[in-house]
C-alpha cells in the first residue's frame, strides 16, 4: 500500500486503484488520525490535539461523502477515503519534520526562510494531490478538483481556527 500511496502523491494512481476493503479503510483511518494527532501536538495539548485530529477526519469523511452523494457516486466513498487518507499520511509524514524545524526556528527567534518555502510547496502539492483524487472520484475536470480541494482546505482551516483559536 505504501507504493500506492506514494504513487497517489505523485499523481500516478487513482482512488479506483485502491482495493475496496473495510479493513484497509480502518487501518488507513487510524494511521491518518495518528499522524494528524502527532502534528496537532506541536501546538495543542494532548486532548485538544486528539480532538483536532478527530474533527479533521470527520470533516474529510463528511465533505467527501456529501460530494460523492451529490454526484451519485456513493459507491466510491471507501476507495476515495482510502486514497485521501493514505495521501494525507504520506504528506503528513513529510510535513512533520518541517513543522519541527519551523517550531525550532520560531523558538530561537530565527527567520523561517527556507522552511516556510518548503511548507508552502508542500501545501500546494497537497492541494494538487487532493484535486487529483477528487477529480477522479467525482468524474470532474482538474479545475473543478482544484476548486473542491481549495474549498475543503478553507473550510477545514476555518473550522479548526474556530474550535482551536491560535494562541
Amino acid at each position: 500500500m505504501l507504493r500506492y500511496f506514494i504513487a497517489l502523491c505523485l499523481l500516478r494512481a487513482s482512488p479506483a486503484d485502491a482495493p475496496p476493503s473495510s479493513g484497509l479503510l480502518t487501518q488507513t483511518l487510524l494511521a491518518y488520525l495518528g499522524i494528524g494527532w502527532l502534528i496537532s501536538m506541536l501546538h495543542l495539548e494532548f486532548a485538544n490535539g486528539l480532538l483536532s485530529s478527530l474533527v479533521d477526519t470527520v470533516l474529510l469523511i463528511g465533505m467527501t461523502g456529501g460530494l460523492l452523494a451529490v454526484r451519485g457516486y456513493k459507491s466510491r466513498l471507501q476507495q476515495t477515503l482510502i486514497a485521501l487518507m493514505g495521501a494525507g499520511i504520506i504528506l503528513g509524514i513529510l510535513a512533520f519534520p518541517l513543522l519541527l524545524w519551523l517550531n525550532a526556528a520560531q523558538q530561537a527567534e530565527l527567520p523561517p526562510g527556507l522552511v516556510s518555502l518548503l511548507l508552502l510547496v508542500l501545501m500546494i502539492w497537497s492541494l494538487a494531490v487532493t484535486a487529483h483524487i477528487m477529480r477522479q472520484a467525482l468524474s470532474v475536470s482538474f479545475t473543478v478538483g482544484i476548486l473542491v480541494a481549495v474549498i475543503y482546505a478553507l473550510v477545514s482551516i476555518r473550522v479548526m481556527d474556530f474550535l482551536f483559536p491560535p494562541m
